[in-house]
């Protein structure tokens, strides 16, 4: 004998994911040069929790990769390890939009860009990202 068996609960509240930024994730036509990408998205809802990061991820390509047979780039889904411009906890009121500029890139290429918000429940991508070719 090892003693008295005893039962314990413990009430642990789930964290909620956020649900994905608004059906209209990208606001406004987005203005492209050779270096930059400036984007607006809507955000519907905090998906239960506040937010605490939002803003755009995006994956770079090469010039021919929307010809190429391969489809790597065109397939590719979002990931938290692309390169990302976060903006931090969102306070706005929602729905709501936010603005970002995506500097420092390269001319002639191809950028595969997706919102995203996060919450304590963890990240989420808005599922139809936009593709672009820096002038």
């Amino acid at each position: 004998m090892y003693g008295k068996t005893i039962q314990v609960r413990i009430d642990v509240a789930l964290p909620s994911f956020p649900q994905p930024p608004y059906e209209m994730a990208f606001a406004e036509i987005p203005e492209v040069t050779a270096s930059q990408i400036k984007m607006s998205a809507i955000i519907d809802n905090n998906g239960g929790g506040e937010i605490t990061q939002h803003g755009f991820i995006y994956l770079e390509g090469t010039s021919k990769d929307l010809l190429s047979e391969d489809g790597k780039f065109l397939a590719a889904e979002a990931s938290a390890d692309y390169k990302s411009l976060r903006l931090g906890p969102y306070t706005g009121a929602l729905p709501g939009p936010y603005n970002g500029t995506i500097t420092g890139l390269k001319s002639n290429t191809n950028y595969k860009v997706w919102a995203f918000i996060a919450n304590s429940g963890g990240i989420r991508f808005w599922s139809r990202p936009m593709i672009f070719r820096t002038l």
